[in-house]
C-alpha cells in the first residue's frame, strides 16, 4: 500500500511539474477599473470624483459639486472635462492641467490610453 501511494504521488508531481504556469490577469473589458480625478480650487479646496474607465468605452459622468475648479489632476487615465462656462480642459495619465478660466466643473470621462 505504500509503495502505491507513493508512486501515486510520484505521478502526480511529475505531471504537474511539466504544466503550463497559469495565464496573468486580465482586465474584463466589460468590467473596467475606476480612475480618481483631483480637483483644486482657491484656497486649497479640493474634492475627489472617480471615472470609470471601460477599455475604450467613453461614460461621461455628470459632477454636482459647484467649486470653481482651477487645476485638475488624474491617475492613469487620459480624461477630458467640460465647465460649466463652456470650457473644455484634456488630462493626460499621471498628470495636472489647468482650467482657463476657473470655473465649475459639470462633466468629465476617462479612458485609457
Amino acid at each position: 500500500m505504500k509503495t502505491f501511494i507513493l508512486a501515486v504521488l510520484l505521478a502526480l508531481s511529475a505531471a504537474t511539474a511539466h504544466a503550463a504556469p497559469p495565464a496573468p490577469a486580465q482586465l474584463n473589458p466589460r468590467q473596467g477599473y475606476n480612475v480618481t480625478a483631483i480637483f483644486t480650487g482657491a484656497a486649497g479646496g479640493f474634492y475627489t470624483v472617480q471615472f470609470l474607465v471601460d477599455s475604450g468605452i467613453f461614460q461621461a459622468t455628470t459632477i454636482t459639486n459647484h467649486m470653481s475648479v482651477s487645476s485638475i489632476f488624474v491617475g492613469p487615465a487620459q480624461c477630458s472635462f467640460e465647465g460649466i462656462d463652456g470650457s473644455f480642459t484634456f488630462v493626460l495619465p499621471g498628470m495636472s492641467a489647468d482650467v482657463g478660466p476657473p470655473q465649475a466643473i459639470i462633466s468629465g470621462s476617462c479612458d485609457i490610453p
